[in-house]
């Protein structure tokens, strides 16, 4: 729930309904719609353990932004599978986007044109793969990424539900990936 509570910090319209718990987690029903305009913000070092495994996702959001977004308290990010904040901030950055890597923080200028499709790298990370898809998605021209075949380690079911998502809404001329 930490991605949903940042989401509505930036001003994105998202609602839970339907509210329960089962086997000790809370579920429910998420209802999203359209935000014109999301709004930079700063993410501080207390938030960061309830958004660890979103930073990927949150950081493309933030190049929606228009403004400057910081991300704090993220060093962690370093030690795991692969340097995340490397990875998030080259691949951004190699989209066209303004973000900038430091020791323990990303600082991500939104607003910087639309992202560009080009060849990108997974690092071999399941996480970086599938923020890289859905970067993709919002790309002008192809968006072509590397060893997606990580993301089976998470979620092996990824290209199937984002394909049930997007096809009603967006006719796709091939298959979005090659495993």
């Amino acid at each position: 729930t930490g991605f949903i509570d940042i989401v509505k910090k930036m001003g994105g319209n998202i609602k839970v309904g339907n509210v329960k718990e089962i086997c000790g987690e809370p579920v429910g029903d998420i209802y999203i719609s359209y935000t014109k305009k999301l709004k930079p913000i700063k993410i501080s070092e207390n938030e960061i353990p309830r958004i660890i495994d979103e930073i990927p996702l949150i950081a493309l959001l933030a190049t929606r932004t228009a403004g400057r977004t910081i991300i704090d308290g993220i060093g962690e990010l370093r030690k795991k599978e692969t340097d995340r904040l490397h990875a998030i901030s080259t691949q951004l950055q190699n989209m066209g986007q303004s973000v900038e890597e430091q020791q323990n923080s990303l600082v991500i200028i939104g607003n910087k044109g639309a992202l560009k499709g080009v060849q990108t790298t997974s690092f071999g990370d399941h996480r970086i793969a599938m923020m890289l898809a859905i970067a993709g998605l919002h790309a002008e021209g192809k968006t072509t990424i590397d060893d997606i075949k990580c993301i089976n380690t998470s979620f092996p079911e990824f290209f199937n539900i984002l394909e049930q998502i997007i096809e009603p809404h967006l006719h796709l001329d091939n298959k979005l990936y090659k495993l």
